[in-house]
């Protein structure tokens, strides 16, 4: 499998030129609506360059473990006045199969915004929805820094050497040191 290792550098720079082809839109959001746990940190940085003050998180489950997915993706419920008649920005950091993002554009198309459109940071290529707006395409596993925890676990457990994989990719190990310090703390005492 391949992998790719955005920095933190990297994202901010991604939701700078994302910022950016939103606002060539020309559309005013009233809100950004972001996907549970992977666009937390996307949607603040774009809710800054947007000034965009309310973000409201949309908890739809889809994968169960690393790689593992349920048979569809469960979403908990927002109030419909939270969107009704709002412009509404939905982020989120990846399209993988992209059935989580097309249950939650779904789900919030039946909210009644005036208008909804979707930004994310990285696309893969068969995906069964398009954001409008996208910085990058891959079929690598991306490893954000966001869940360097989460990734280092379960690619330890599967016996892949996490560390080979941020030299492969000339990324900082910094982060990784400290969360292989955090990991050994945590698990052998």
């Amino acid at each position: 499998m391949e992998y790719i290792t955005p920095s933190w550098n990297d994202i901010f720079e991604m939701c700078v030129e994302g910022a950016s082809r939103i606002i060539d839109m020309g559309i005013k959001f009233d809100l950004i609506v972001t996907l549970s746990r992977g666009g937390l940190v996307p949607a603040r940085i774009m809710s800054d360059f947007l000034e965009i003050n309310d973000v409201i998180v949309l908890d739809v489950k889809y994968y169960t473990g690393f790689g593992k997915r349920s048979d569809k993706p469960i979403i908990r419920e927002i109030s419909q006045v939270l969107v009704n008649s709002k412009n509404v920005l939905l982020v989120d950091d990846v399209v993988d199969s992209g059935e989580s993002l097309k249950a939650a554009v779904e789900y919030i198309k039946g909210l009644n915004p005036k208008c909804l459109k979707v930004f994310t940071l990285h696309v893969k290529p068969n995906r069964v929805i398009d954001p409008d707006i996208y910085v990058s395409e891959t079929s690598a596993w991306i490893i954000y820094p966001w869940e360097l925890f989460e990734c280092y676990k379960e690619l330890k457990a599967n016996g892949v050497d996490v560390r080979k994989i941020f030299e492969a990719n000339n990324a900082d190990t910094g982060l990784l040191d400290r969360v292989i310090q955090f990991y050994d703390k945590k698990y052998r005492g």
